[in-house]
């Protein structure tokens, strides 16, 4: 009875909240880099967008029991859905999300910040150019204030013997497709690049660290982006998205690939 009660409070929650939600034409959202091309919703000034559309895309594993809607994120080892369903109509990693989700058009639909919140992404929204982001985190890594992006003038043994490393090993895995973006406006950097492994064996314990430089040539920071383990042909992309360059001039990338095994120079 007590279940049966709790269930009735749920659905006229939902039919409550239907009537609160409208479709968004104007916002845009990208996921890691990477537009978002199913419908938006707002409710109160805040992006919704529907639970089976955008879990998907963020590769959370999904399951339906009835009405109810359960989602995983990969490296989640427990029960997709718990055993009482009472508390909530959505559930990520077995947790139920109470605020930040209504229903509409029989869609469950999940407020962003919400969502982020449910699976550790960052949620950021640009209310000039009504541009949403979820980025997933990655491990920022500071420069430190002797290290040199270039070799120093005069050090021709050191460049000589580098070259030397290089030819002796022939790269299995290479960095292609490098798009970067920067809005003259808002001053928004985005970085786009594929990592392949080019060779014929499995690579294993590959990590990309994107070096962010300025105009000058000045290092700011790293962020280095675990890949893993690539198998022959195989492609894993990469995506990164900064608005801290208000103050820096001519923002650029620059991508280091290091895997198991590779020679140290």
């Amino acid at each position: 009875m007590v279940k049966y009660g709790r269930n009735v409070l749920i659905t006229l929650a939902i039919l409550f909240a239907s009537q609160l939600i409208c479709f968004a034409d104007e916002p845009v959202l990208y996921i890691s880099n990477q537009p978002y091309t199913k419908p938006l919703a707002t409710r109160a000034g805040v992006l919704y967008a529907a639970a089976d559309d955008i879990f998907p895309i963020l590769q959370l594993n999904l399951k339906s029991q009835g009405r109810v809607l359960c989602a995983a994120t990969p490296n989640y080892t427990g029960p997709l859905c718990p055993k009482d369903l009472a508390s909530s109509f959505l559930y990520v990693n077995g947790m139920p999300i109470i605020r930040g989700v209504v229903a509409e058009r029989n869609k469950i639909w999940i407020s962003l910040p919400a969502l982020a919140k449910a699976i550790g992404y960052i949620y950021q929204y640009n209310q000039d150019t009504q541009i949403a982001d979820l980025i997933r985190p990655v491990v920022v890594l500071p420069i430190q204030a002797s290290e040199s992006t270039g070799a120093k003038p005069g050090d021709n043994k050191s460049t000589k013997k580098n070259e030397k490393a290089d030819e002796k090993e022939e790269a299995p895995v290479e960095v292609q497709d490098v798009s970067e973006f920067m809005d003259s406006v808002t001053f928004e950097y985005r970085l786009a690049f594929n990592v392949k492994n080019v060779s014929d064996k499995t690579v294993k314990g590959i990590t990309a660290m994107v070096t962010y430089l300025d105009g000058y040539g000045k290092a700011i920071f790293n962020r280095v982006f675990n890949i893993g383990t690539l198998s022959p042909g195989s492609v894993a992309k990469q995506n990164d998205y900064w608005v801290n360059t208000t103050q820096i001039y001519g923002v650029k990338a620059k991508i280091e690939l290091n895997w198991e095994g590779k020679k140290k120079d």
